[in-house]
């Protein structure tokens, strides 16, 4: 029970940081659009300024797939299993690992620092799943 809940946790905490980068680029782009507003000049003294619209991020952003944290792309049963199957129910573990990987530079790296921490075989269905979400965030 102990474990579920430390995975909640930590499943909100993911949730939250989402949120803060979130927030984050939303007062950017507010500000862009303050200083946006301030440079432009009305064509007449009766003329409205036109708006510039902010770069916005693009299409099917989701905080599943911006590059900052491998955690992000796992789904709540992804890191309930992969706690459960690849780290042997240890939340703190995995964590430490996956603070590791985000530090990595390259897949390669990323891929070794696993192996040397999840003595499972390959062909385990969790370690499979495991190096597919670490490719996607690598690429």
């Amino acid at each position: 029970m102990k474990e579920w809940l430390d995975d909640i946790r930590m499943e909100l905490q993911t949730l939250k940081s989402c949120v803060e980068r979130l927030d984050k680029q939303i007062d950017q782009l507010e500000q862009r659009l303050e200083e946006a507003g301030k440079h432009l000049e009305p064509a007449s003294a009766t003329a409205e300024p036109v708006p510039v619209p902010p770069t916005l991020p693009p299409r099917g952003f989701n905080c599943a797939n911006a590059r900052t944290s491998l955690r992000h792309g796992f789904s709540l049963n992804d890191s309930f299993r992969f706690t459960r199957e690849l780290f042997s129910g240890d939340t703190s573990r995995m964590n430490r690992l996956l603070d590791a990987l985000d530090k990595a530079g390259t897949l390669e790296t990323a891929i070794g620092l696993f192996k040397d921490e999840v003595l499972l075989p390959d062909d385990n269905e969790a370690v499979a799943d495991f190096m597919e979400l670490l490719r996607k965030h690598f690429n």
